[in-house]
């Protein structure tokens, strides 16, 4: 038994020699021991780091009921890009590590009892939906909650978010999200969770159509929010 332990960790010394840890974001340089990231991409995703009351300065109607990871820049926007284009899922637990830090941060870790993934049309595509769809899995399995990613759909066809100007998103998203299961949500503390948050149409639709269904309460959580230019 001891040889074998010995083996083992014999195998394990070359393998890290042959093939040391990574950072996350730069993929370059060795991460901070016990961590994602190396120090310098740590230090860019705490600066990029915020609560929900950072959302005011947009006068972002989900303000006070929203967690971010961080505005959509930087590190942050290199390892949601990952997921989103590459369906790169070595990136999901680190960015799951920082959205539980945004969870502490706003003070919404305990806060829910159900986690339900935004929905998208490109399911089973890349983009959107696996994004989503991954995060949401993940901490599931991480802080012991139920995911619920079939309860949200779509009621009716919609404009690509990104054609349209920050007004249009509002109306091209009205109303165009139903819930189909209204049994599993009513009285839960839901969690919504989506991967960026531009104006927040989508998160509002999604949680217009959770309402209804009588839940709770409802809190948001995303990896990454942009900026409003004026």
């Amino acid at each position: 038994m001891f040889l074998n332990r010995f083996i083992c960790d014999l195998i394990l010394g070359f393998d890290a020699l042959l093939f040391p840890p990574q950072c996350s974001v730069c993929l370059e340089r060795r991460p901070v021991e016990g961590e994602y990231f190396c120090r310098g991409c740590s230090d860019d995703l705490d600066v990029l780091c915020v609560n929900s009351d950072s959302l005011l300065v947009d006068g972002n109607p989900l303000a006070g009921r929203v967690a971010s990871a961080g505005r959509y820049e930087g590190a942050l926007k290199r390892l949601v890009l990952r997921l989103k284009l590459g369906e790169d899922e070595t990136v999901v637990r680190p960015l799951v590590h920082r959205l539980r830090l945004a969870l502490k941060a706003s003070n919404f870790e305990d806060s829910f009892d159900l986690i339900v993934p935004v929905p998208s049309r490109r399911r089973g595509l890349l983009g959107r939906s696996k994004t989503a769809f991954s995060l949401a899995a993940s901490l599931a399995r991480e802080v012991q909650v139920p995911i619920a990613p079939r309860i949200l759909g779509f009621a009716r066809r919609t404009t690509p978010q990104k054609m349209l100007s920050f007004q249009d998103r509002y109306w091209n998203m009205k109303g165009a999200f139903r819930c189909r299961q209204p049994a599993k949500v009513r009285q839960r503390r839901v969690l919504l969770i989506d991967d960026v948050m531009t104006t927040g149409a989508t998160l509002l639709e999604a949680e217009r159509a959770l309402i209804e269904a009588s839940p709770r309460s409802i809190r948001v959580l995303v990896c990454a929010w942009t900026p409003r230019v004026s």
